[in-house]
């Protein structure tokens, strides 16, 4: 077994599933070096498109760590809307609703 830093690990809550929890060393940073490598600064607005589930929301949650006044996201249908909306994005777009052309 190998030993790992106590500052190093974080507690996943039960309602979080192994194949989501396994996305968390890899969501956060991925999310943080695209914000940073787009040249992100506080006060911006953030958007996180398609987000379903916890460990694909990281862009709006680095976001607002580095001052994101607002968090956008989108989705596909009006119940993944109301699950975006209740993890805390400002607005949501729900493509299913937009009518083409």
């Amino acid at each position: 077994m190998a030993c790992r830093r106590k500052e190093n690990l974080c507690l996943i809550p039960e309602a979080v599933d192994d194949v989501s929890a396994a996305g968390i060393p890899v969501a956060y940073p991925t999310a943080q070096v695209a914000l940073t490598l787009a040249g992100f600064q506080a006060g911006k607005t953030v958007l996180a498109p398609a987000t379903r589930r916890f460990g694909r929301q990281r862009g709006d949650t680095i976001g607002a760590c580095l001052g994101a006044r607002h968090a956008i996201s989108s989705t596909t249908n009006h119940a993944k809307a109301e699950q975006a909306k209740a993890l805390g994005f400002h607005e949501v777009i729900d493509t299913s609703r937009e009518k083409p052309g």
